[in-house]
């Protein structure tokens, strides 16, 4: 792993200016006991003594940078993997399977958008009421992508809109991506397929009669384009994509192996309130 061998190189180090810090201080002994000329003797013993400080503050900044990288890294790592399961199981809760979503929308995003991603826009659609079924969000994803590039903005974004204006009802959330659609004419539509009047419309009929008309709407669109398409600067998002993709693997593994330094220290700043406020207890008492 890679973020590990830095981690492991970067604590190899500082063992290393550790132990040199340690010699410089025995030579400093050494050095005093040695000289013959008692200025010199202290001019040497000084010198050495600075040396001796920023050897000791370099040590010690290193142990504390890579303390901090691991830390930094363990917990971006804990936070891909409550993203996986959280939206794992919301996605058990409307019977459908995110690996299944995952894998439609890393096919329709042409791997441009991060797991990580995939799952928050995929996760929001479906607590938005959307769709939870895989074959309609990749439809989405690949409009939002093709809209995106026309409007200027990612396709992450464009993917957050379109399900932003579908949730909540939005047609001018849509219009800003082009998409233009009667919200009344698309509930009567909707309505009169399913055979009751528009004002009968329940809030989950209505996302779902405005998520027919968006993707009834884009048909032509993808038709006409051929579909979402990798140019270069595509290629450059699937780079960082997949760089994303993989770090946040090795950030996970690295989350398994140190959570118990957090539980470590979260147990210890426990007790330290418990014993301030047993001290506060103490002093209003006057014990």
């Amino acid at each position: 792993m890679a973020n590990l061998k830095i981690v492991i190189s970067a604590l190899n180090k500082a063992s290393g200016d550790i132990k040199k810090v340690k010699s410089d201080i025995e030579g400093i002994g050494k050095a005093g006991k040695e000289s013959k000329g008692g200025l010199q003797a202290l001019g040497d013993g000084i010198s050495g003594a600075w040396k001796v400080a920023l050897g000791a503050a370099g040590a010690i900044a290193a142990v504390a940078g890579a303390i901090k990288m691991v830390g930094g890294a363990a917990q971006e790592g804990a936070a891909f993997q409550r993203m996986q399961d959280a939206s794992a199981s919301l996605a058990d809760s409307m019977d459908a399977d995110m690996k299944s979503i995952l894998i439609s929308l890393r096919g329709a995003s042409l791997g441009m958008v991060s797991d990580f991603d995939l799952m928050q826009a995929a996760s929001r659609a479906m607590m938005l009421g959307v769709s939870a079924d895989a074959d309609q969000l990749a439809t989405l994803m690949e409009v939002a992508g093709i809209r995106g590039r026309a409007m200027g903005v990612s396709t992450s974004q464009a993917f957050s809109d379109i399900v932003t204006g579908i949730g909540r009802a939005s047609p001018l959330i849509l219009d800003n991506l082009g998409i233009v659609v009667n919200a009344e004419e698309t509930y009567a539509n909707y309505a009169k397929s399913i055979g009751k009047s528009a004002d009968e419309l329940s809030k989950a009929e209505q996302t779902q009669a405005l998520l027919n008309g968006v993707l009834e709407s884009s048909r032509g669109l993808l038709e006409q384009t051929g579909g979402l398409t990798l140019d270069n600067a595509g290629k450059w998002e699937q780079m960082a994509a997949a760089q994303k993709n993989y770090f946040d693997i090795v950030k996970a593994d690295l989350a398994d192996a140190t959570s118990w330094w957090a539980e470590y220290w979260a147990a210890v700043f426990k007790r330290g309130v418990e014993s301030q406020e047993a001290l506060s207890k103490a002093q209003e008492y006057g014990i």
